[in-house]
């Protein structure tokens, strides 16, 4: 049940403004949320006082609408045949909508809907996904930072760290409860993160400091990635599946950012809080469970529109890439050019280095030496002889800078690339 103040609908206005319980005099009608993410499904049926009459979170393994077919046949045998307000959201949802003419809500929007009841002073929300992360930030106008095309510091991320623990999610979350310690682990990419974990691993550190570590890995990713410098601070409410279940990442976030936090709350259903969200963002728009079980039955299946799109975006690119070999070659002869003339003149400079004077003076001027000499190269031995300053203290001062300002910027190139 969620028990928290969501508890009439006189605080919503959906659709037009009409009760979705009163459209007409005869018809009850129940509002149901789904939130279609990058890994799961997520189902929220709510009553005439916004209780939670059915829910599930299901992984969907690429199978959107089998698996979502499966969730609405558990909610239609627990609830029998009624009328619903369905509507759709989540990063995997639009296309769904399309196909099943059902109404679409942005996440930041369903977020925020939900967020009127559970805690309508929230300044900032931070949720975690299967492959998303987000902070949403409410004071000042919404603004909401997402990561991009890199899973890392997500639920998957979370999932193929624990593997190389050879546990899942919530056996790292039973290791991380008893850590002594923490270790740099980059959140940033899985790869970056498995060339951190597995030295660990092989120098016998504890399980339990590994998996502190990768938490810890996800809090700085998320904190450093994604607010860019904004504080978090103020009010502040965890959502999604790994914040949900996985009560030590929640510890962690808490005590990185307690020194700005006014409060830490998770709603009890926060797997499920964007489908609530959704529930509460009705339209006028009405079915049943069994019309959405047929619709998914019938509709043309959401993995070959991805697939179709896939072909599309790779046509686009290969266009795209004809065009760009005659650029490329243009560029590479434009470089080319450029490399001469700028080598040219050290090339004629080391010329003239073995050129006699009356060649080196000579009008018009020749590029290449006739009658090479090495008469210049004994001069100058002689005038660096009689220096006060050692020739070579010059060249070492020159290998000296050379190699610091190397190594310089290999360890802060390195440092940034790992945070």
């Amino acid at each position: 049940m969620y028990s928290q103040s969501l508890e009439s609908t006189s605080s919503h206005e959906g659709g037009k403004g009409l009760s979705p319980y009163t459209m007409d005099q005869t018809t009850t009608y129940y509002t149901l949320g789904i939130d279609i993410g990058s890994t799961t499904v997520k189902v929220a049926l709510l009553d005439q006082d916004l209780h939670i009459i059915f829910s599930d979170y299901e992984r969907h393994y690429a199978n959107i609408q089998e698996t979502l077919a499966g969730l609405l046949k558990k909610a239609l045998n627990q609830t029998g045949p009624i009328d619903i307000i369905p509507v759709i959201t989540g990063s995997g949802g639009l296309t769904l909508s399309s196909h099943l003419h059902v109404p679409f809500v942005q996440e930041v929007v369903a977020v925020a809907s939900a967020l009127q009841d559970y805690a309508p002073q929230t300044d900032v929300a931070i949720e975690l996904g299967g492959e998303d992360a987000k902070i949403i930030y409410f004071t000042g106008g919404i603004d909401q930072r997402m990561n991009g095309i890199c899973a890392g510091g997500t639920g998957s991320f979370i999932d193929q760290m624990a593997s190389l623990l050879q546990t899942d999610a919530a056996g790292l979350n039973t290791y991380a409860k008893d850590y002594k310690a923490i270790y740099p682990i980059a959140a940033r990419c899985g790869v970056f993160a498995k060339s951190d974990v597995q030295p660990l691993l092989n120098e016998g550190a504890a399980r339990e400091d590994i998996a502190a570590s990768i938490l810890q890995a996800v809090v700085t990713q998320t904190i450093s990635g994604l607010a860019q410098g904004r504080p978090i601070k103020g009010n502040i409410v965890f959502l999604g599946g790994p914040l949900h279940f996985l009560p030590q990442l929640r510890r962690q976030f808490e005590e990185t950012l307690k020194d700005n936090a006014k409060s830490f709350k998770t709603p009890e259903n926060a797997q499920l809080f964007v489908a609530i969200g959704a529930a509460l963002m009705y339209e006028d728009k009405t079915s049943d469970i069994d019309t959405l079980i047929s619709q998914l039955a019938n509709a043309k299946s959401v993995d070959a529109e991805i697939t179709r799109m896939r072909k599309l975006f790779r046509f686009k690119r290969l266009r795209r890439g004809g065009r760009s070999r005659v650029g490329n070659a243009a560029l590479f002869v434009v470089m080319i050019a450029l490399s001469v003339l700028m080598i040219a003149p050290l090339v004629y400079s080391v010329i003239n280095s073995f050129k006699p004077l009356d060649e080196l003076f000579a009008y018009p001027p020749r590029f290449f030496v006739v009658r090479p000499t090495m008469e210049n190269y004994s001069m100058l031995f002689k005038l660096v002889a009689n220096m006060r300053v050692p020739f070579s203290r010059y060249l070492f001062n020159s290998a000296f800078i050379t190699a610091l300002t190397t190594v310089a910027s290999v360890v802060i190139a390195s440092m940034a690339a790992m945070t």
